[in-house]
């Protein structure tokens, strides 16, 4: 599953649970309930067999998808008012 989805479900559920260790049991459920579903899956083969040139695009997905969920929980964080100050 992207990295998105799993990050999303972790923000909603660690933002409604009560204390840390009930948010960490949480995402670390929801993450094997999420891969129980079937969904679409980056294509890694060309990145485990070096065919560096094919792979760049795999790579480009999977960077993308990493800067957008973390630009997800800044924003999340920045709109709950765990601003950095000085």
């Amino acid at each position: 599953m992207i990295l998105t989805i799993h990050t999303m479900a972790g923000i909603v559920l660690a933002s409604n649970s009560q204390n840390i260790g009930e948010a960490i049991i949480l995402c670390f459920v929801s993450h094997y309930f999420l891969d129980s579903i079937p969904h679409f899956e980056y294509e890694i083969k060309q990145i485990k067999s070096g065919q560096i040139k094919f792979a760049l695009k795999n790579f480009t997905k999977v960077g993308i998808d990493l800067i957008t969920s973390i630009l997800i929980v800044f924003w999340f964080l920045w709109g709950r008012g765990y601003e950095h100050t000085n």
